[in-house]
């Protein structure tokens, strides 16, 4: 037996076990900043649903201006475009996007108004014409027929304002609200406060 090539070879697996254990730690802390980067990293979505649309983006709990803008001109559209044959669907639409605190009392409201749109034979009509986003809120205006029966229409300005959240990537809304006038933003308040 030589001495010599047994030291060697013991030496040269001593630095062999040594260099393993020096890449098996790097491993490991690659692997902790992996799960740490995965586990703390908010995942953004962004859609682009159509060429001619701006992008929607949203993360976890929140979404940028024009995806809000999007939904909103979305949903003022298929309530202001209602009429007979299409009422389920509107009702179906808006209720999917309702939040859970005020689904029942969404759902009441449109059973109602569908029911009175069927009974009078009444159709809708919304074109929307300017949309804004301030103060976590949605105006969507624009111009709105009413058609009845008889096919008189009446015709107004309505405004749809709307609030969405979003929670576990879904967007859902919170506050609606209906009138027949220019957007109640802050340029309306402003203006309207100085003629006080």
């Amino acid at each position: 037996m030589n001495f010599n090539n047994f030291k060697i070879d013991f030496n040269q697996l001593k630095s062999e076990v040594n260099m393993h254990r020096l890449a098996t730690i790097i491993l490991s802390l690659a692997l902790l900043l992996s799960i740490y980067g995965n586990i703390t990293n908010k995942k953004i979505i962004t859609r682009e649903i159509s060429p001619l649309c701006s992008e929607m983006t949203y993360g976890y709990d929140f979404m940028n201006s024009e995806a809000h803008e999007r939904l909103g001109v979305m949903i003022a559209n298929v309530i202001g475009n209602a009429n007979p044959s299409n009422s389920d669907y509107v009702k179906n639409t808006v209720l999917e996007f309702s939040a859970s605190n005020i689904y029942n009392k969404v759902n009441n409201i449109l059973v109602d108004q569908i029911n009175e749109l069927k009974r009078d034979e009444v159709t809708l009509i919304f074109e929307s014409d300017n949309v804004q986003f301030e103060d976590d809120l949605v105006y969507v205006s624009g111009n709105s027929i009413t058609r009845g029966i008889t096919g008189k229409e009446k015709r107004n300005i309505r405004t749809y304002v709307m609030k969405f959240n979003v929670v576990n990537y879904s967007p859902s809304l919170v506050f609606i609200d209906v009138y027949d006038d220019v957007p109640r933003n802050a340029q309306w308040r402003a203006k309207n406060a100085s003629k006080k």
